[in-house]
């Protein structure tokens, strides 16, 4: 992640947490309307280590996921239905053209029930990538066109 140092002092810098500060910074910087880019090219390597220095860190989030099945997969997945509807909520928000989006997401997302975060489990994710995978053929197919819907509906 990277941040101008203008963000960085616009939200105060990195959240004093003990877990999860990248995520709250990112948090912070979507609150103040500071924009977020996010790229799928770097690629990332990282020990598989089991002990680690930080109690409730990667390496206890390792060890859990290769003792326990049933443990809900990371946080940040949710179900691609659940996704889309977000990002289709998200692009409408932003289109309106108002100042504020931060402030106006936030108070969307709190109000509306059905964009609850909902966690997946290793079960799932054979049925979500198969569903990811529809829909970005069909995103393909119609050159971009981001109404999903046609495809969702088929498959409630």
């Amino acid at each position: 992640m990277a941040a101008t140092a203008a963000a960085y002092r616009t939200v105060g810098g990195i959240p004093a947490i003990p877990l999860a500060e990248d995520r709250a910074f990112a948090e912070q910087i979507a609150a103040h309307d500071l924009r977020l880019r996010h790229s799928h090219l770097p690629v990332v390597y990282t020990s598989a280590r089991q002990s680690g220095r930080a109690p409730g860190g990667f390496a206890d989030l390792i060890r859990g996921f290769a003792n326990d099945s049933d443990m809900p997969c990371d946080a940040a997945l949710e179900p691609t239905r659940l996704l889309a509807l977000r990002l289709r909520r998200r692009a409408r928000c932003r289109a309106d053209g108002a100042n504020g989006f931060g402030a106006r997401w936030a108070g969307i997302e709190a109000n509306a029930p059905e964009l609850a975060r909902r966690r997946l489990y290793p079960c799932d994710l054979p049925a979500e990538v198969i569903l990811a995978t529809r829909l970005i053929a069909s995103l393909a197919e119609r050159g971009g066109d981001r109404d999903d819907t046609r495809l969702f509906a088929a498959e409630a």
